[in-house]
């Protein structure tokens, strides 16, 4: 009887165990309110777009050869993902997944600036794209995927070292017009660009046309910007917000935009750029001029899409 009773109680403590192995496992708890997770791609459109980029290679004074590689891959660009509740790296990855075959593709050319001078490149590019939208949780946002499909240098000149005069390209190429696209990849953030580079960043482009230091021989300094917008749609700006100072090698500030600025455009359609000017009159403040530094910068802040842009400037003594 004694030995019965035993077998009995180990019989219940191993089934006690195995229903205690069978409740609530917090592991595989469902939370009842995480956002779904199942994202639709849906495209809409797709076509195969052509545009020049114009690259500069400052090599006055240089001993050797200067080489640059212009690069362009597959990259995607979304709008909305923050009003789908779910993670930008979901949203990301579903996009990349549905042209997962193209992920691995870029097109690169190296472009070179013999010693001795200012070289301007144009490189026209071909890519593919799609466009489409994205739906989770019951609200939408759409996406721009990109695939560089060729890309062909048009032409190059000498701007000449110092004043001298530009050398003119034999066959100088045709004006071709800039369709609707979107920048593949944005300006790294530590850049430093020189005189007629484009920052750009998520489909905003400034460029720094021309710097002209000690304009007509006095304390002016005048420079010259042009924004465009790539972006796929239309875009708006604070120009009260935007903020375009001087600075000196340290990176300490030495004079505000306070001067004057012209045509700086309240808004942007897709495609749509503007040119305009800003003025630092620096007769009773730092001067650049009247220093031994080498250089100064241009930094462009709080401009809609452009947060910290920077120029670096050879100041002529």
């Amino acid at each position: 009887m004694l030995n019965n009773r035993f077998v009995k109680l180990i019989a219940f403590l191993i089934i006690l165990a195995i229903l205690s192995s069978c409740g609530d496992n917090p592991a595989t708890l469902s939370a009842p309110d995480e956002p779904n997770q199942d994202v639709q791609v849906t495209e809409t459109s797709n076509d195969v777009m052509t545009f020049d980029e114009t690259i500069h290679i400052n090599n006055c004074g240089g001993k050797a050869e200067s080489k640059q590689v212009a690069q362009r891959s597959f990259s995607t660009n979304i709008e909305g993902a923050a009003q789908l509740k779910v993670g930008y790296e979901i949203v990301e990855g579903s996009v990349t997944a549905k042209y997962g075959q193209y992920r691995n593709i870029s097109k690169s050319h190296e472009l070179a600036a013999p010693a001795g001078t200012d070289m301007e490149f144009v490189l026209r590019w071909t890519e593919q794209t799609w466009v489409g939208s994205i739906t989770a949780n019951g609200s939408s946002g759409t996406y721009n995927v990109h695939v560089p499909i060729s890309v062909e240098q048009v032409s190059s000149q000498d701007l000449g070292c110092g004043g001298s005069a530009p050398v003119v390209p034999d066959n100088p190429p045709t004006a071709t017009p800039i369709v609707a696209v979107i920048p593949l990849t944005d300006t790294p953030s530590n850049s430093e660009l020189s005189v007629r580079q484009s920052w750009s960043t998520n489909g905003v482009v400034l460029t720094l046309e021309s710097a002209a230091l000690g304009k007509d021989n006095s304390w002016w300094h005048e420079f010259t910007f042009t924004l465009e917008n790539r972006t796929g749609g239309e875009i708006f700006f604070n120009a009260n917000d935007a903020i375009i100072e001087m600075l000196d090698q340290s990176y300490t500030i030495r004079d505000e935009m306070h001067s004057y600025r012209e045509f700086l455009p309240d808004k942007l359609a897709n495609n749509e750029s503007a040119r305009f000017v800003v003025g630092f009159n620096t007769l009773y403040e730092y001067d650049p001029l009247s220093t031994s530094e080498p250089y100064i910068y241009i930094r462009v802040s709080n401009l809609s899409r452009i947060i910290d842009a920077l120029w670096k400037i050879d100041v002529p003594h």
